[in-house]
């Protein structure tokens, strides 16, 4: 038993410093780079992955107690937002959608509500990717669900639900009920 502990722990803290040797090694390559070079929106996009990946696992590690190896997870989701927010504009068409929702779930988690229903609805409007609009019609109807807005929330999850290419139905639906209920 203990050798495992030791194999999971060794095996998390070698993943830890891979993943913030990139960050650091990327962030100087962007830093490097000129504006118009058209590697540069891949890096950053994969550099907004990558903080956003910490920001999430850090949050984890902390809710098990105090973390001293641990960057702020919300410095690390403004910077991811700010990358994301300059690699937008030149991503390809088809894989805007899921860079909203990660942008939106980010605005989410740093507590800026009303920017993440902006981008959701974003979302539901423009995009023609089925799976990212019934993921954002689901996030909004979880916003509206978490404030006891309930018959806002019932829209959503129903759209959501109603949505082709639903990955999350079972949950839409299961969330619907409650929303009916309160």
């Amino acid at each position: 038993v203990v050798l495992s502990v030791s194999v999971k722990s060794y095996a998390a803290e070698k993943v830890d410093n891979n993943r913030d040797y990139l960050i650091d090694k990327l962030n100087r390559v962007v830093t490097n780079l000129a504006p118009a070079d058209p590697a540069r929106n891949g890096i950053v996009l994969r550099l907004a992955d990558l903080l956003s990946d910490r920001a999430r696992y850090n949050t984890m590690k902390m809710t098990e107690g105090p973390c001293k190896a641990c960057v702020a997870p919300d410095s690390d989701r403004k910077k991811a937002l700010q990358y994301y927010s300059q690699a937008y504009p030149k991503v390809a068409e088809a894989n805007k959608a899921k860079v909203l929702v990660q942008m939106g779930h980010l605005n989410q988690l740093l507590g800026n509500q009303p920017a993440a229903v902006d981008l959701y609805t974003k979302i539901t409007t423009e995009s023609s990717d089925q799976s990212a609009r019934s993921e954002a019609f689901l996030a909004i109807a979880e916003i509206y669900f978490k404030k006891s807005e309930w018959g806002k929330a019932q829209s959503f999850y129903d759209k959501s639900v109603e949505t082709s290419n639903n990955e999350s139905k079972g949950y839409a639906t299961y969330r619907l009920a409650w929303a009916h209920f309160n």
